[in-house]
C-alpha cells in the first residue's frame, strides 16, 4: 500500500509539481501528529518512508534532471525577474510555479485566476445529477451529529 502511495506521489510530482507532494505529506504528518503515531515503529513499518522516497525519486528525478540540464542556467538563486529575463528550469520550478504562484505574485502572463463563483460552482454543475441531493445529505449529517 505504501508503494502505491509513493508511485502516486511520484507521478503527481511530474504532473502537478510540488503541490502533489506537499499537500498529501502535510495531511499524513498532521494525522500522525494528532494520533500521536508520528514516531511510532508501527507507522514507519506501514509507510516505509525511505523506500517511498526512493520510489518517488526513481519516478520523478530523471525528468527533472533532464529538464534542468536542457534549460540552463542550473542554479540561479535570484528572487526577482523582469520581462525577457530567463533563469533556468530550477528557478522556474521552485520560484515561479511553486512559490510565486501560491503567493499570487507570479510573473507569468499565462495565469488566469477566473471568477471564484465559477471555480466553486463548476464542480457542482459537472456532478449535476448527484449534486441535487447535497442539501438533503447536509440535513441528514446535521441531524446525526
Amino acid at each position: 500500500m505504501a508503494a502505491i502511495l509513493a508511485v502516486s506521489l511520484g507521478v503527481g510530482l511530474l504532473l502537478k509539481s510540488l503541490v502533489a507532494i506537499v499537500l498529501p505529506a502535510a495531511t499524513i504528518l498532521i494525522y500522525l501528529l494528532l494520533t500521536r503515531q508520528l514516531f511510532s515503529p508501527e507507522s514507519r513499518q506501514r509507510l516505509h518512508p525511505f523506500r517511498a522516497i526512493l520510489i518517488v525519486l526513481l519516478i520523478a528525478l530523471p525528468w527533472h534532471v533532464l529538464a534542468t540540464l536542457r534549460n540552463p542556467p542550473y542554479f540561479d538563486l535570484s528572487f526577482h525577474s523582469g520581462p525577457g529575463q530567463y533563469h533556468g528550469f530550477l528557478w522556474f520550478f521552485f520560484h515561479e510555479r511553486a512559490g510565486a504562484s501560491l503567493l499570487k505574485s507570479s510573473l507569468s502572463a499565462d495565469y488566469n485566476t477566473g471568477a471564484a463563483s465559477l471555480f466553486l460552482g463548476l464542480p457542482s454543475a459537472l456532478a449535476f445529477p448527484w449534486s441535487v441531493y447535497l442539501p438533503s445529505i447536509a440535513k441528514i449529517v446535521i441531524q446525526i451529529s
